[in-house]
């Protein structure tokens, strides 16, 4: 099965402390690096991961997504994701890591919550 390129572009957010990480493919082992070396490549500030362009994630990714909470929440950086398609969120859940991160339906709803929690 020829599986779609992964894309993954990393733009400033909203936020003056945010960056979003948009994937759009497959999120395979083949592209897990390309993947990994996006997140562990912000400097500061919270990231939102929008996952609303990924077709298929595999356990390789999933690791990677586990490994960014783990990196980013040892710095006191928040973390989340948005635009979780119903293939990804079944394995999230399946797999039982869908509690390790704040899930919003898109990009805006992340950093609102994000912006509410860092005035609080």
């Amino acid at each position: 099965m020829l599986e779609k390129p992964l894309q993954v572009r990393v733009t400033p957010g909203r936020l003056p402390s945010s960056t979003v990480i948009a994937a759009t493919g497959a999120l395979v082992l083949e592209h897990v690096i390309t993947f990994q070396d996006a997140w562990k490549a912000v400097p500061a500030g919270a990231v939102i991961f929008d996952l609303s362009g990924v077709v298929y994630m595999d356990s390789s990714a999933l690791g990677s997504l586990v490994n960014a909470h783990v990196f980013f929440s040892q710095q006191a950086r928040r973390i989340a994701l948005a635009g979780v398609t119903d293939r990804v969120l079944q394995l999230l859940k399946m797999t039982r890591v869908e509690t390790l991160f704040a899930i919003f339906p898109n990009v805006e709803a992340a950093e609102t919550s994000i912006n509410s929690a860092a005035s609080a």
